[in-house]
């Protein structure tokens, strides 16, 4: 039996601080260790490829009213051409409606973008 549910082998693995060629197993949605010869019930050869951390997109305006027109991006395609590019989190901005709370206008952009995001996503307002 395998350790690790997932190891990305014969990449080089690059860090804030370092890059080294190594192996990375990942178990559920954690990496769970870096390291040499590692066993996975699936495996993926990166050879000749850089395995980096996720990119945290701090800005974005996914499906966002202004005036009378919407941003074009909606939450499912913003996050999927996100990932696609290796951006594995965001932070959208939240604008209140006129009449609207502060309280009312995180949750009615959370109900929107729950039914829709493909990764991981926080919310900010001014």
């Amino acid at each position: 039996m395998n350790k690790y549910d997932l190891v990305i082998k014969n990449g080089t693995v690059v860090t804030a601080v370092a890059t080294f060629p190594a192996d990375v197993a990942v178990n559920g949605e954690m990496i769970a260790a870096v390291g040499q010869n590692l066993r996975g019930s699936r495996e993926i050869d990166a050879a000749g490829k850089l395995v980096t951390p996720g990119a945290v997109d701090i800005h974005v305006h996914l499906e966002m009213p202004i005036g009378r027109f919407v941003s074009t991006d909606d939450f499912f395609h913003g996050t999927a051409a996100a990932a696609f590019g290796g951006t594995t989190s965001i932070i959208d901005f939240v604008e209140t409606q006129p009449a609207e709370t502060m309280v009312e206008a995180i949750a009615a952009r959370r109900a929107l973008a729950d039914l829709k995001v493909v990764i991981d996503y926080g919310l900010h307002m001014t």
